[in-house]
């Protein structure tokens, strides 16, 4: 029974995961616009203990169940969070968050 409660719960949570997508335009060079990204990764790493990692030009994250990555485009930067169902009450707090990260750094 407690299998069944826990896989019910997992396909709640993979089904309907919130995301939170943000597109910002910058006037950077590619290698700055990469190294602010970075520092917006670096200061979750040190802060809130996230691993990230980068695929291209996606820098791609993760913390407590939560997924994220920003794309690092030639006049914008991409976000895109998904969180899991216990961290949808904070959606409001972290997209806040983001934006004053971006407003830092960008």
């Amino acid at each position: 029974m407690l299998q069944g409660l826990r896989a019910n719960l997992e396909a709640i949570d993979n089904v309907d995961m919130p995301q939170i997508n943000i597109k910002r335009s910058h006037t950077l060079d590619h290698a700055t616009a990469r190294q602010r990204a970075e520092k917006i990764a670096d200061k979750l790493k040190s802060e809130l203990n996230a691993h990230y990692s980068w695929e291209g030009d996606h820098l791609k994250l993760q913390h407590a169940g939560a997924e994220g990555s920003i794309h690092v485009g030639a006049t914008e930067l991409h976000i895109q969070v998904k969180l899991p169902f216990l961290l949808r009450p904070l959606r409001a707090s972290i997209e806040r968050a983001i934006h004053e990260q971006l407003e830092k750094h960008l």
